[in-house]
């Protein structure tokens, strides 16, 4: 991920349940709101005693906090007060696909390239119910999603999950594009909406209940 913001938010999503910014702002011994700043993308950069008690607390090596590049977990050679167990999580190379093939990833090895990969903790993948194998991230293109998902944003789908369920968001392949859309089924229709209110410019669309939907998966996770 580019940013701060981005590998702070996937961190902290990956650090489990007892993780949270106001334990990361007592840890840091700084107050919220400069925590807040950093997720925020206010502040673009940590350094000093603010980065190493951020990735002591999340369990992270610092240059990989810094900077993105590197090692993600600490190394199990370096002394942490977090004990030797920080060292011990076990990250998984998840693809990231283009979506401007003509087809979905059914024939991916034939029209939909891989752009590169990013490494997501296996806990996380295990939390959210994906396997290694069934995990593809896609970019975001558009505001028709947001506040939930922005422009830009990474989204993480589960492969295995094609069938619709209502109130859920899945990727579509429509043609010859990817579409991120929540469903919501009726009596003999689905309704494919967009999370963005502003409806004359990011308009549901109703498809039969008998159409045959391309689903490439289930958005179980978004960050940016």
């Amino acid at each position: 991920m580019n940013t701060l913001k981005e590998r702070l938010q996937l961190a902290l999503a990956a650090a489990g349940p007892n993780k949270s910014m106001a334990g990361l702002s007592r840890h840091a011994g700084v107050s919220r709101t400069a925590v807040s700043l950093w997720f925020s993308g206010a502040t673009q950069k940590l350094d000093g005693e603010n980065l190493l008690r951020a990735a002591e607390y999340l369990g992270v090596s610092p240059q990989w906090l810094a900077t993105g590049k590197g090692r993600v977990q600490f190394d199990e050679n370096q002394d942490h007060s977090q004990g030797k167990n920080a060292g011990e999580a076990k990250y998984v190379a998840v693809p990231i696909y283009s979506t401007h093939g003509a087809c979905g990833f059914g024939y991916m090895n034939d029209s939909v390239e891989i752009e590169g990969q990013f490494s997501m903790p296996r806990t996380l993948l295990d939390r959210l119910g994906v396997t290694a194998q069934n995990a593809a991230l896609i970019h975001a293109k558009g505001d028709s999603m947001s506040p939930y998902i922005c422009d830009g944003d990474l989204v993480l789908l589960n492969r295995a999950e094609t069938r619709i369920q209502n109130g859920l968001i899945y990727a579509f392949l429509d043609e010859d594009e990817v579409m991120i859309k929540r469903v919501q089924k009726g009596f003999g229709s689905i309704t494919l909406t967009s999370d963005n209110p502003n409806k004359a410019i990011h308009p549901d669309r109703s498809v039969p209940g008998n159409a045959e939907l391309l689903v490439l998966g289930k958005v179980v996770w978004r960050g940016g």
